[in-house]
């Protein structure tokens, strides 16, 4: 089996050269034999893989070449532990900047649960780049990234496969990827995550794809539903443990429809109609109010 040149380097297979780099130095000092306590043979068979790795990934035609037989777009689990084992040479650095920004210890952590990778990536770009002050932006991007290559541009999908992965729903995760391989970008999100939610026994937050869509009103609505909604859900919640919650939010995504509000969840057309409707009230509202404040005067 040919070697995996991303993962010898700890790395995602999009890394920036500032990454590869970075990484291809931090992990040669580590494994260099010179300072290695272990077997130095493993050390010396370790050195060899890196620099194999590296003179390819480093080399913009030999990763062309490289990354075409590779299929970039599939999402599978990272291994947690052996990334965050590979560069613990990087720690002494990385606690001297958390002691005075305190922030990046939560950008870290937030990018971790999602890729053991995307936050080393996140940390050796700082560490080589010096960038403190613009940290944040980083993270937003990188994570941003991350989900717009695995996962697509809808940004329902983006936040469900995001609950999957940090609540530790892999399998899920990588149904979902697959379905946006195949599917693309121009899905009805409500149905993809109401069949994977019955495939894998998922309870999930339901009012947030139409408030992304919708905007305001939507959310005014979803309040004056919420109760009872998340009654049903209790009730039925007690008769069963076939259910994996994602979030603890009160208002969630069931397979069942009827606990869901007709202008949240059901299919666009309905929403709109819902929408509309709601405007139109709205709209007569208004006028009643104006014609009663020209009868005052």
């Amino acid at each position: 089996m040919p070697l995996d040149y991303y993962k010898i380097l700890g790395v995602l297979d999009d890394a920036e050269d500032i990454v590869i780099k970075a990484a291809y130095r931090a992990l040669s000092q580590r494994y260099h034999p010179d300072k290695w306590s272990g077997n130095k043979k493993d050390a010396e068979e370790k050195v060899r893989e890196l620099n194999e790795a590296y003179s390819v990934l480093s080399d913009p035609l030999k990763r062309s070449q490289y990354d075409s037989k590779r299929n970039k777009n599939e999402y599978s689990e990272d291994k947690l532990d052996d990334v965050d084992n590979l560069f613990s040479s990087l720690d002494e650095d990385w606690g001297i900047a958390i002691q005075y920004n305190k922030q990046l210890v939560y950008l870290y952590n937030n990018l971790y649960k999602l890729s053991a990778p995307l936050a080393i990536t996140f940390k050796l770009i700082l560490l080589e780049s010096k960038s403190f002050d613009g940290a944040s932006n980083l993270a937003v991007r990188l994570e941003g990234d991350y989900l717009l290559r695995y996962f697509g541009s809808n940004l329902e999908i983006q936040k469900f496969a995001k609950e999957l992965i940090c609540s530790g729903m892999k399998d899920a995760a990588k149904e979902l990827n697959k379905v946006i391989g195949v599917l693309g970008n121009g899905i009805d999100s409500y149905n993809v995550i109401k069949k994977l939610t019955a495939k894998f026994g998922i309870l999930y937050n339901k009012s947030t794809a139409a408030k992304q869509k919708y905007g305001v009103w939507v959310r005014f609505l979803s309040i004056l539903s919420r109760k009872k909604a998340s009654e049903n859900v209790s009730h039925e919640d007690s008769n069963t443990n076939s259910h994996t919650y994602l979030n603890s939010d009160s208002d969630l995504y069931n397979n069942d429809n009827s606990n869901i509000p007709w202008f949240v969840l059901k299919s666009d057309s309905d929403a709109d109609n819902g929408i509309i409707f709601f405007y139109i009230l709205l709209f007569l509202f208004s006028l009643f109010i104006l014609s009663l404040l020209l009868s005052l005067h």
